[in-house]
């Protein structure tokens, strides 16, 4: 009886070991998955901050992209000039906006109240910045570059034919260095058209400024339908 009492009593010992064993294990576990999950969601946290990383640059502008529009007017004397402006957009239906510092093109639109807007290309890269570092107050930019002049046969400005498309138009208003102007025709050279009469955007390879870099680039490759994709999500 004695024995049987003694092992009774550690059988219960044992059990009670073994449930105190089960029950520091269980706790144990309960705070490895919390640890784990915690893990995860630091890895996760760290991750998409190393994807959604981001940098304050300040109140510098940094616009992209923007167009490089070539500004040809004419002068008193019924002369050519032109200029590189490529803080520009539209700015409604029908109009353009440039903002302008003092030149002599600005001069040119307070006489002739009238100007043309073309966009510069790949292949007129090089004049096309010479129009914009050069004053036409100090040289005579048409003859030294060597572009070919047309008159408007809508305003009173030149049409350069170097470049494909052209906006002519009429000023509405030119206050404090902001021109605001009608487009009343625009006219492109018959070779960049496709075979259904529209504009070829590829063939003409319209070049933009980087203000990032203060480089040109062409625009790129077709990656949508406007007004049509969005429909899809």
């Amino acid at each position: 009886m004695i024995i049987l009492k003694v092992n009774t009593i550690m059988l219960m010992e044992l059990k009670g070991t073994n449930i105190t064993w089960f029950a520091n294990s269980l706790i144990i576990l309960k705070s490895f998955i919390q640890f784990v999950s915690s893990l995860i969601s630091d890895i996760k946290e760290i991750h998409r901050r190393n994807i959604y990383m981001r940098k304050d640059l300040g109140d510098k502008m940094q616009f992209m992209p923007l167009p490089v529009l070539m500004l040809a007017t004419y002068d008193q004397d019924g002369k050519a000039n032109v200029m590189n402006a490529a803080w520009g957009g539209v700015y409604d239906y029908n109009q353009v906006y440039v903002s302008l510092s003092k030149h002599k093109t600005t001069d040119n639109l307070e006489l002739k109240k009238a100007f043309t807007l073309s966009f510069a290309t790949k292949k007129t890269e090089k004049i096309s910045d010479y129009f914009g570092v050069v004053s036409g107050n100090k040289e005579d930019k048409i003859a030294k570059s060597g572009v070919h002049i047309t008159p408007s046969k809508h305003v009173d400005a030149p049409i350069i034919e170097e470049y494909p498309l052209t906006l002519e138009c009429t000023v509405e208003s030119f206050e404090d260095g902001n021109l605001i102007g009608n487009v009343v025709n625009v006219s492109i050279d018959e070779d960049y058209l496709d075979e259904n009469g529209k504009i070829d955007v590829d063939k003409m390879e319209i070049i933009a400024f980087d203000m990032f870099n203060n480089t040109y680039r062409v625009l790129g490759e077709n990656v949508g339908k406007a007004f049509k994709d969005g429909f899809d999500l």
